[in-house]
């Protein structure tokens, strides 16, 4: 279970290390898509799509270091 914890962490690490561009990709590729897909609740500016990619991060970090915890405490 921590090595899980672990892969979790790492990928909410690199997710938080990579928000900006990764929201900088994702606004302009809805923004290019915009008259096919509908009206998002991120908004019309690039914060929205950064705070989504800051919060997936946070959330896998939150979870890894959850499973590792507890994989700590059961052994």
């Amino acid at each position: 279970m921590a090595f899980l914890g672990t892969i979790f962490f790492t990928i909410g690490v690199l997710i938080i290390d990579g928000c900006r561009e990764t929201a900088r990709r994702a606004f302009l590729w809805v923004r290019a898509k915009r008259p096919f897909s509908p009206r998002l609740w991120l908004g019309s500016d690039e914060s929205g799509y950064r705070f989504l990619f800051l919060g997936l991060g946070i959330l896998f970090m939150v979870a890894g270091g959850a499973l590792i915890l507890t994989s700590l405490l059961i052994w």
